[in-house]
């Protein structure tokens, strides 16, 4: 019974991330960005949900940057 209670859970789990990155993506087409441009906003929705976050965001955003910024050899 617990191992049916476990793969149930699991499966639900994994039913929940599909919706959710379905969504995401309908999102994404529906507002015509690229993925560099939806990251950006799904940062930005994500920090405004807890202020504290903004600063996560803006290091996070300035390291892609220098990311980008790097020779392909290093990336």
């Amino acid at each position: 019974m617990q191992g049916d209670i476990e793969l149930a859970t699991e499966k639900i789990e994994q039913l929940n991330f599909r919706n959710q990155r379905a969504m995401m993506e309908l999102i994404k087409r529906s507002l015509k960005l690229n993925d560099d441009e939806f990251t950006k906003e799904l940062l930005l929705a994500y920090a405004h949900q807890n202020p504290i976050h903004i600063l996560e965001v803006a290091v996070a955003l300035q390291y892609e940057e220098i990311i980008k910024a790097l020779p392909d050899k290093f990336t």
